[in-house]
């Protein structure tokens, strides 16, 4: 940006082009400002002014996030502003202004493998629930969300297996390390049981 702005700056603007200009110039404060606040963040800022994305939705600013690695560059994430598309999909054709982006799970997933970021082992579950019969399938749900609910963070699995015995049940939870099961009535009323 330190060499781009003033480039661009020098051009011969209209008022729409300046002021498309001073509000990419406050983004790229802005981004430094939160850059400096974030310990052991090593970032750039690359202004590429002839960057375009193929979606022709897009109405402002675009972006990508580009990774250097030791397994090279990938590009993790883009995206960019769009003050038109919503409208396309409201039944009364109202727009509402946004940005949005997605990330490419595959190529964030290859950068963190690459650098060692990725856990070695799943943590364990806290909970196990477990619906006693087929008709106790939506209350066990609900009790899973209430316990995901809770003020603490809360791992929590469903046994969608529909195991044929509740010692099956116990065994996978022993194998994978989960403290306790909530075993569910059609009622939505749990038995709590700890494993060992």
């Amino acid at each position: 940006p330190e060499e781009v702005l003033p480039i661009v700056a020098k051009l011969d603007l209209d008022l729409p082009q300046q002021s498309a200009l001073n509000n990419l110039k406050s983004a790229i404060e802005l981004l430094h400002q939160c850059q400096s606040k974030i310990p052991n963040l090593k970032s750039h800022i690359h202004l590429d002014l002839s960057l375009i994305q193929t979606f022709d939705y897009y109405t402002g600013i675009v972006f990508e996030v580009v990774s250097s690695s030791k397994s090279g560059q990938r590009v993790l994430g883009q995206g960019g502003r769009y003050d038109q598309l919503l409208g396309l999909f409201d039944p009364q054709g109202q727009n509402s202004p946004g940005i949005g982006f997605c990330l490419n799970i595959e190529d964030l997933h290859q950068v963190l493998l690459t650098e060692g970021q990725l856990p070695t082992e799943t943590p364990a579950s806290d909970w196990l629930v477990v619906a006693q019969t087929p008709e106790a399938s939506a209350a066990a749900f609900a009790y899973a969300r209430k316990l995901r609910e809770s003020t603490h963070l809360v791992r929590v699995e469903i046994d969608l297996e529909s195991r044929e015995t509740e010692e099956a049940a116990r065994e996978y939870a022993r194998a994978r390390r989960i403290a306790q099961i909530a075993w569910v009535n059609a009622e939505g009323l749990p038995t709590i049981e700890t494993v060992n």
